[in-house]
């Protein structure tokens, strides 16, 4: 039998301030019944409503009956079907369109969640919070599938970690090699963060490790790039060379071969820029890397990570995961280091260098994902 739910209006301007708005005011447990944007008066931006209720408390209200839970949320949850990548010139319009598609997909998901009482409570609370999270629904079923019979919350949040955690592949930090100099590059879309990730890597390795380093830069497009490298090199003293072609890439990676290690630090581009695109592949084939790692942040929409990394070519063997201090929520993460197909070598946390970077640990991102986590302190390189 269906029963009532108290509900409650929240007022933004972005999808995203309502969201956390609602996870201020009505916990993990919310879930959300509308959504919609409202019109702008005149002069004023347009605002979004969403209108939502605390599906934990409406639930109790019903006897919630035992067994099959876990086969039943993957069966509710499975039959969707991810949105396309949208392309063209109404890009923009067309992904915001997209996700809103998502986000109203999720609602009706979330809702026959929120109203059915086949499901254990402690399975439904962990439902319940990983959709708060930022989980989609698909990855969500998905996980309560893994996890057992569980006679507690904890029980359930417990087995979670352990199933998210055996989802995320990892694959090891940047390797020194004694009496080898070794090559390590970054690459990815503009403003990933790829030149504050290698200053932490870089002063990571000089300081705690002893280091020689050396570091190349073909980011000629970012006066600020190459000015926050000769920052840091003269901070570390470490040498840093410019260069402008595939040919001087070769004979600066000559200069620097008693290194132990060298960074690349690439300009952002654009995966639809075909000229640019090109450019970076003939720099790579000059410098021969023999690590590249893609970098990608937490704060962009899953989708975006697989047509990405497919355009920055084969030579990509793991993925670092930035700015977790910046996205809304983290549960996308998951699809965004599963959309990538390639290991996790390090998260990112913040802008402090040395600090704020960490080895990928599989456990301990599952407990970030989850909210059981801290992004600070965490255990560094």
């Amino acid at each position: 039998m269906a029963f009532a739910m108290p509900t409650k209006t929240f007022i933004a301007r972005t999808w995203q301030e309502a969201l956390l708005m609602v996870k201020a005011e009505l916990g993990d447990g919310a879930v959300i019944l509308t959504s919609a944007s409202r019109a702008a008066r005149p002069g004023q931006p347009e605002q979004v409503e969403i209108t939502a209720s605390n599906e934990l408390d409406a639930v109790a209200r019903g006897k919630p009956s035992t067994g099959g839970a876990a086969r039943q949320l993957a069966r509710v949850y499975g039959k969707t079907q991810p949105t396309p990548v949208p392309t063209g010139a109404g890009g923009t319009l067309e992904r915001e369109l997209g996700e809103l598609k998502e986000l109203v997909r999720g609602l009706s998901l979330r809702t026959d969640l929120a109203q059915s009482r086949d499901f254990e409570p402690p399975l439904r609370a962990l439902a319940a919070r990983m959709q708060m999270l930022g989980f989609s629904p698909e990855r969500t079923g998905q996980v309560c599938s893994l996890v057992g019979k569980a006679g507690s919350e904890a029980e359930a949040m417990a087995q979670a970690v352990d199933a998210v955690a055996g989802m995320m592949p990892v694959g090891g930090p940047i390797s020194a090699v004694a009496a080898q100099c070794r090559v390590v590059a970054l690459v990815g879309p503009t403003g990933v963060g790829k030149t504050t990730t290698l200053s932490k890597l870089a002063a990571s390795f000089k300081v705690a490790a002893k280091a020689r380093i050396g570091v190349i830069t073909v980011d000629t497009y970012r006066l600020g790039a190459t000015e926050q490298l000769r920052t840091l090199a003269g901070i570390l003293e470490v040498p840093v060379r410019i260069v402008m072609t595939p040919g001087e890439i070769q004979a600066a990676l000559r200069e620097l071969r008693e290194c132990d290690l060298v960074f690349i630090d690439t300009a952002g581009r654009s995966p639809k820029d075909a000229m640019r695109m090109n450019e970076l592949r003939a720099f790579m084939l000059a410098a021969q890397p023999d690590e590249t790692h893609f970098v990608f942040p937490a704060t962009h929409h899953p989708r975006q990570v697989h047509a990405a990394i497919e355009k920055f070519g084969a030579g990509v063997g793991r993925l670092v995961l930035t700015k977790l201090d910046e996205a809304a929520a983290l549960g996308p993460a998951l699809d965004i280091v599963l959309g990538a197909g390639k290991p996790l070598s390090y998260i990112t946390t913040g802008q402090n260098i040395p600090g704020d970077i960490e080895v990928a640990d599989s456990h301990r991102l599952a407990r970030l994902l989850l909210g059981l986590d801290e992004l600070s302190p965490g255990p560094q390189i």
